[in-house]
């Protein structure tokens, strides 16, 4: 199945299902901003850390049962990671589809935890190595990765917080490339609008 029509699929098939329901209260739309704190492995080199800006938008589905505790949703976001001392730039939109369990409080406030599946679709990631006198070899990776998340929040109205953890992706090196594990974690910033 093509990439863009699934993401397509999951921002319009809750909005066909709320159709004739409340959907003030079945279905959400959020921008999420957020803080990426990426740590790169590479074979034989010492381990790199970044910190870099997230974009991303979240629809989420509460379902109808268990006092809409439980929902569902899905969350595209860009991420990149640039590490210029070993020449390894990586790009890529995250395709996030997760459960959510909510823990409302009073007056509109509530706790949440996740539970995420999720694609990483590269947009550029290129690896550069030294042949010595030979000069460079630049290498290009367009391999879709998948990995799991975890994370919980607090949710204020329309405005929320949440921590989420990753875990690591692993990239198994060929004869010219070199392996490589990249992990990170997130902090991100919710705006509901609507």
């Amino acid at each position: 199945m093509n990439i863009r029509l699934a993401i397509i699929l999951l921002f319009c098939l809750p909005a066909m299902v709320c159709l004739g329901q409340d959907s003030y209260r079945t279905f959400h739309l959020t921008f999420t901003p957020g803080l990426d704190f990426g740590r790169l492995t590479i074979e034989n080199s010492p381990e790199y850390r970044r910190t870099n800006i997230r974009l991303g938008g979240e629809v989420e589905f509460l379902l109808p049962v268990y006092k809409q505790k439980w929902g569902i949703f899905a969350e595209p976001a860009f991420q990149s990671f640039n590490e210029e001392s070993v020449a390894f730039r990586y790009e890529s939109v995250e395709v996030s589809l997760g459960v959510r369990h909510y823990f409302y409080l009073k007056n509109r406030f509530s706790f949440f935890i996740n539970l995420i599946s999720l694609m990483d679709a590269p947009i550029k990631h290129t690896q550069q190595y030294s042949l010595g006198a030979y000069g460079n070899i630049v290498l290009e990776d367009d391999s879709i990765a998948a990995g799991f998340a975890g994370g919980g929040g607090f949710r204020a109205k329309r405005v929320s917080v949440e921590g989420r953890f990753y875990t690591q992706r692993v990239r198994e090196g060929t004869q010219l490339a070199l392996s490589y594990y990249y992990g990170k974690a997130s902090i991100i910033f919710g705006f509901r609008l609507f």
